[in-house]
């Protein structure tokens, strides 16, 4: 066998070595995440389950859905940038600002009409069998307003319809340590547990609920009292409205 030919056929088989020992790493690295992963629904499980019966599918389902957060926060990040996914996209020029604040300005006139008193009478009437529809479109017309006005620069701070990935201007970390504390206050109202936020501290012990959440992010170790804070001031602001509701009524 000449000397070329057996320099490609050695090339040939460490390209097939290589790819072997990719897929052993691959494999070995996916057994390692699964593994993590069992511990991670079982801590999960012994802490809801000194005050209630946990739930293991729940449990599970909780932690896929933060770890499929974190390829999806990644993915955002890459499409931004990326030039052709620019977001939020700004006007070019000063007509399309013009243009803008004067269709706001139309929709809050449409606002101003379906408020004046003697004409609700005629309204409810002709849309007989709609009320909830035009409701929701009452509603939404002042967000569609906000919108216009805000891209247009009449308000100092922008308004969107929706919410564009680029308006989170925190890191991938951040985010997804966000949404493993929104999944830990789900977890916690399904078990019928009530979530309080503790930070760890010399004297102190962290509050199941932060636990939780930092299992969830998959880093029993990083904190998050921050964003459970957040979810239990939310809990409460709805549990106070809903209150002050049914007393009204």
């Amino acid at each position: 066998m000449s000397a070329k030919r057996t320099a490609g056929y050695e090339a040939r088989v460490d390209k097939v070595e290589q790819a072997r020992a990719e897929r052993q790493r691959q494999m070995r690295a996916g057994e390692e995440r699964a593994r993590a992963r069992r511990q991670r629904v079982a801590d999960i499980a012994k802490i809801i389950g000194r005050r209630a019966k946990a739930r293991l599918d729940e449990i599970e389902a909780a932690v896929s859905s933060v770890d499929a957060r974190w390829q999806a926060h990644r993915d955002e990040d890459a499409k931004q940038r990326d030039p052709d996914q620019a977001w939020p996209p700004m006007p070019v020029h000063n007509e399309e600002k013009t243009i803008a604040r004067n269709l706001g300005s139309a929709i809050g006139r449409l606002e101003k009409q379906l408020q004046v008193r003697n004409r609700r009478g005629v309204i409810a009437r002709a849309t007989h069998g709609y009320g909830e529809e035009f409701a929701e479109f009452e509603q939404q017309l002042k967000r569609w307003r906000e919108c216009f006005e805000g891209w247009g620069g009449k308000r100092r701070r922008r308004v969107y319809l929706f919410d564009p990935p680029s308006l989170d201007r925190l890191t991938v970390e951040q985010r997804v340590k966000r949404d493993a504390a929104a999944a830990a206050g789900q977890l916690f109202k399904r078990h019928g547990l009530k979530p309080t936020a503790t930070r760890k501290s010399a004297k102190t012990k962290a509050s199941d609920f932060v636990v939780v959440a930092a299992l969830l992010y998959g880093d029993k170790r990083a904190d998050l009292y921050t964003q459970c804070r957040t979810i239990v001031e939310e809990a409460r602001s709805v549990a106070a409205a809903a209150a002050a509701s049914s007393r009204r009524r």
